[in-house]
């Protein structure tokens, strides 16, 4: 079911409002009338329309201060004016608050036809101008996603066109390197000075392979920020040639890996002391399946690690201990995340020992 346009003719001739609003309803529009201008500023506070019809002259406040009025409410309605006079400042007046049309009376009452015409142009341009919004909105919506998106991941990107000087780089892409917006130009030469001396070769050489050889280069590398402080980004560039081969643009990714790098780092000294360590150690999943022992695991117990792996704790056990020693014992160890005391396990030779 379609829904009727509503219409507020803005009319003081009784006899014409009602003849256009019986022409406009056997055009599908609902028609409500208001005969004067204050009468018809109550009505748009208080009611929906889709457009106004607005007649210059009127009893007590012209149509143009019926627009005025409304724009200084924040209450913008499409509208067209009508009026007696073909007065070219009233239309330009009429035009600078928002009016679609101007149309003037003619003795025949001709113009009276033609209304139907202009709302129906008017409603098609509203409708238009209301997707143009949403549109925008969405638009919006999806870019502002991508920020926080890109300021979640530490991702940032940049893309810089054959002849420009400077490159564009996204918000995020300036929170990495630590340069503000405003001020830092994004000339490649500045962006060469923020890398690490010593990565500076790799990553023009990643360039010229992506530019020259046409392929997506992905690599890690250094940057210092003007702070001073050192960071490690992860890259990814490519280019973008015509037909004929000639370069149009080059466009990328960044992504900041520091984090990433130091928890690496602290898992690598962690392995370290594993597999360095005298102390023997097991570690276990939530169900006690053993998933790792060290070197001196296995010279202490003489179990190798494929003899072991996969298999639970009792693989260990002596016998000494009753199963409230060890209900207790995972008991404290999913409380407090750790256990200490004295347990007496049995070797791969079956020989029993305290630890």
């Amino acid at each position: 079911m379609t829904i009727k346009a509503s219409i507020l003719y803005i009319e003081d001739d009784e006899s014409l409002s009602h003849l256009v609003q019986r022409k406009l309803s056997r055009n599908g529009y609902d028609v409500e009338i208001a005969h004067d201008g204050l009468s018809a500023i109550n009505k748009i506070k208080n009611a929906r329309f889709d457009a106004l019809i607005v007649d210059y002259n009127l009893p007590d406040i012209t149509g143009l201060q019926i627009l005025e009025n409304l724009a200084t409410s924040d209450l913008m309605v499409p509208a067209v004016m009508v009026s007696g006079g073909d007065d070219i400042r009233v239309a330009v007046a009429a035009m600078k608050l928002g009016c679609f049309d101007y149309i003037v009376k003619d003795a025949s009452g001709s113009y009276t036809e033609l209304l139907s015409v202009h709302l129906s142009t008017l409603l098609s341009r509203r409708d238009l101008e209301i997707k143009q919004q949403q549109v925008e909105l969405e638009k919006n919506r999806i870019q502002d996603s991508l920020i926080q998106a890109q300021h979640l991941a530490h991702l940032g990107s940049w893309e810089w066109h054959v002849g420009q000087q400077t490159a564009w780089w996204s918000d995020e892409e300036y929170q990495i390197f630590g340069v503000d917006k405003k001020h830092f130009k994004t000339t490649l030469e500045n962006y060469h000075t923020l890398i690490y001396f010593d990565d500076l070769d790799l990553v023009q050489r990643m360039e010229r392979m992506s530019l020259e050889q046409d392929v997506c280069a992905v690599f890690e590398y250094r940057i210092v920020r003007p702070n001073g402080e050192l960071r490690w980004l992860s890259a990814k560039v490519e280019s973008e040639k015509n037909e004929d081969g000639n370069l149009l643009r080059s466009f990328g990714i960044t992504q900041d890996i520091t984090e990433r790098k130091h928890a690496e780092k602290q898992l690598q000294l962690a392995q370290q002391v594993f597999e360095n360590t005298t102390e023997g150690i097991l570690v276990a999943d939530a169900n006690s399946v053993i998933v790792s022992v060290n070197p001196a695991f296995t010279e202490i117990t003489g179990f190798l690690a494929e003899d072991i792996l996969g298999k639970t704790h009792k693989v260990l056990s002596s016998g000494k201990h009753d199963s409230e020693f060890f209900d207790e014992m995972w008991s404290q160890l999913a409380a407090e995340k750790q256990w200490s005391g004295e347990i007496w396990n049995r070797k791969k030779n079956g020989e029993v020992f305290p630890e």
